[in-house]
């Protein structure tokens, strides 16, 4: 007796005697075995590959030893539900159906008893029988069901909706206790003693600031767009509404109209001119040329900056003035008011609106701006910008718009610059469109051609008032000598917040965005100082033909040459600084080595051996020598690639080592199709019945 134990613990069987089975209790296996004939020694040497030496004589062994026999476990009962787990068998997860008392591990057997007997014949998809059954849990070795119903549904769901309240309350918490005066490690470095990101933003709400130059969402309907979370206090979110959110996006279109323009203008100027456009130096022309970006995506990255200034604008203009001032320290001149009022509320951009996305438009024209009513209210206010722009003289800024305008009409159309029968900067085809308007004004019996010009006019006018409002702030002045109180040069700064807003950008990945900026304002320049086509709405004509260089020099000088005190050349000196600086940056991510030098870890989310990294050749060989059996549906030919023979000289056109005629594998192609269409290789062939 005790011979048959040792030999039943050494190949690990377990003799249940109370339910007279044979139990193989090993760890990958626990099933019951059947006795008849050889099972069992089949189970050991295709299961568990023994060896004959070991199993040689069990079958006669339990024969003998147990006269009594064993039973079959096919024909042994289910177990009852709730009993608990036999210390030798397997526990598996699986299914019960909530119909009856149905169990099963098998996936698709559940389907057939679903569809048999509770679907009356019907598929059992998924989506049909997801409430009929419950994936069984294992617990202390019993088998279980898990808690369902709709209580314990809307008790997860109330948990659910408690965590992410104070989840919620945590961020709003972190994104008002934003402190950007902090003397940080980080904010100590060079590169933050240059920008002074710092001290410009201080007690500024970054996340606000970050909200407010996001790209509007051209696909929302009736979603308001949160600039900021409120504050624990009490305070509610800072939003812009869904009817401005729409409006703003109606606009981002203009804005791409606007700059085709200007580089059509750059594309009809001379090299010499485009070389002095690129150089910040006053007596020196750079040696290249100014040139349009080549890429799609490159375009597209300049633009979308430029197109998050301009949602940055509007956003703030459309905001409460305590609001914008307290959170975000942005404050509009009277003149810059005047001209956001004047595109927000033009009929043009209404029209687009309405057209773009259906029916009346989404903002009241009667429901003034949040803006506008600042304009009312802060007459009192002495410490806002627009009432010291104000107090200054009463007409400053209106008086520098008439210097520019003043400016520009003596370098393009005054009399020197005519051309020899004394025309002035206007070309005939600028005279003859305005004939032509006259001819189509005289004959206003066609209502529908007259209606089609009326909308070809608002949207030029659209266009050149956008370009304005943007050479409005690229040439705004700066007050008291800071170049952060240009709203462009304030917008550079939030382009280096990192994306939570609790820190900064690295000189490396905030100088590409300087570069797009620098790239759009001398698109900007070029067209305000040598247009090659007229903005009759706004007062500027087009270039002159003669003494071009004379005329863009006068604006060069002012604004785009180092030391000027201008939007383009603020963020030039940091752009160079940056890359300077980019070169001592922290790496992307930082390797450790072992100190014998055979691992080299990142962090704790990666490692590597070296005895892993020699075997990385070879795994690739395997896995491509894998791929290609399967690509070939396990298709070899017998080819000995040292007699492979190639015609260097046949310059037929097709023709390769393939079609050679000692190769043989002009019709090897012929073979692999018969295989592709006909074996199954992991699943049906090309050709099924």
């Amino acid at each position: 007796m005790g011979s048959s134990a040792d030999l039943l613990k050494k190949l690990q069987l377990f003799i249940d005697d109370k339910e007279q089975l044979l139990i193989c209790c090993r760890s990958e296996c626990g099933y019951a075995l059947a006795v008849k004939h050889s099972q069992v020694t089949s189970h050991l040497r295709d299961k568990h590959q023994v060896t004959d030496s070991n199993r040689r004589g069990l079958t006669r062994h339990l024969t003998v030893v147990y006269p009594k026999g064993f039973r079959n476990p096919a024909d042994l009962p289910p177990r009852d539900d709730g009993s608990d787990a036999h210390p030798q068998l397997r526990v598996h997860d699986g299914f019960s159906c909530r119909e009856c008392t149905y169990y099963t591990i098998n996936y698709p057997e559940l389907s057939k008893h679903m569809s048999k007997n509770h679907l009356s014949g019907r598929q059992a998809s998924r989506p049909r029988i997801q409430d009929l059954y419950d994936d069984t849990v294992r617990k202390d070795g019993r088998i279980v069901r898990p808690v369902t119903g709709r209580d314990a549904e809307e008790h997860l769901q109330s948990v659910y909706k408690r965590e992410y309240e104070r989840l919620h309350a945590q961020e709003r918490l972190q994104s008002n206790c934003i402190e950007t005066g902090t003397q940080t490690f980080v904010a100590t470095g060079p590169w933050m003693e240059r920008t002074r990101w710092p001290e410009t933003y201080r007690g500024a709400r970054r996340d606000i600031l970050l909200g407010l130059a996001e790209m509007p969402n051209l696909y929302r309907s009736t979603e308001d767009c949160i600039i900021g979370r409120g504050s624990p206090d009490g305070e509610g979110d800072v939003v812009s509404s869904w009817q401005d959110e729409r409006r703003i996006a109606a606009l981002i279109p203009i804005i791409d109209d606007m700059l085709d323009r200007c580089e059509e203008t750059v594309q009809h100027t001379s090299r010499v001119l485009l070389c002095w456009l690129r150089s910040t130096k006053p007596l020196c022309c750079y040696p290249k040329p100014f040139t349009l970006v080549a890429l799609p995506q490159s375009k597209r990255k300049c633009r979308r900056i430029f197109k998050r200034f301009f949602a940055l604008l509007f956003r703030a203009y459309r905001m409460p003035g305590d609001v914008r001032r307290g959170c975000t320290g942005i404050r509009f001149t009277k003149t810059q008011l005047s001209q956001l009022r004047g595109l927000w509320d033009h009929a043009a951009l209404v029209d687009i609106e309405r057209e773009t996305y259906g029916g009346e438009s989404s903002v009241d024209e009667d429901d003034d701006s949040a803006a506008d009513r600042e304009d009312d209210e802060d007459g009192d206010e002495s410490s806002d910008r627009e009432d010291e722009e104000d107090n200054k003289g009463g007409e400053d800024s209106e008086d520098d718009e008439d210097d520019k305008d003043a400016a520009y009409d003596d370098e393009s159309s005054g009399g020197e610059d005519g051309d020899e029968d004394g025309n002035t900067g206007y070309a005939s085809e600028d005279e003859a469109d305005e004939g032509d308007l006259d001819d189509d004004e005289s004959k206003d019996e066609n209502s529908e051609a007259s209606q089609a010009l009326g909308s070809s006019r608002g949207m030029d006018e659209l266009r050149e008032l956008v370009f304005q409002l943007s050479m409005t702030f690229s040439t705004a002045s700066f007050t008291d000598g800071q170049p952060s109180s240009s709203l462009l040069v304030y917008f550079n700064g939030i382009l280096g917040f990192s994306a939570d807003a609790q820190s900064f950008l690295p000189a490396r990945k905030f100088t590409p965005h300087l570069s797009a900026l620098i790239y759009i304002q001398r698109l900007l320049f070029l067209e305000y100082g040598l247009p090659y086509r007229a903005y009759p709405h706004i007062g500027i004509a087009r270039r002159s033909r003669f003494h071009q260089h004379q005329h863009f020099e006068t604006i060069r000088l002012r604004y785009m040459t180092t030391g000027s005190p201008s939007a383009l050349e603020e963020p030039q000196s940091p752009r160079d600084f940056g890359r300077v600086m980019s070169r001592t940056d922290d790496p992307s991510f930082l390797l450790h080595w072992s100190d014998d030098g055979q691992v080299v870890r990142h962090g704790n989310h990666f490692s590597l051996t070296m005895k892993r990294y020699r075997g990385l050749a070879s795994y690739f060989l395997t896995k491509a020598e894998e791929l290609c059996h399967s690509l070939m549906f396990d298709f070899r030919p017998d080819i000995d690639l040292a007699s492979l023979k190639d015609d260097m000289a046949n310059t037929n056109f097709g023709f390769s080592f393939v079609q050679h005629p000692q190769n043989g594998l002009a019709d090897a192609y012929l073979e692999l199709s018969s295989k592709a269409c006909k074996l199954l290789f992991d699943c049906a062939g090309l050709m099924s019945t």
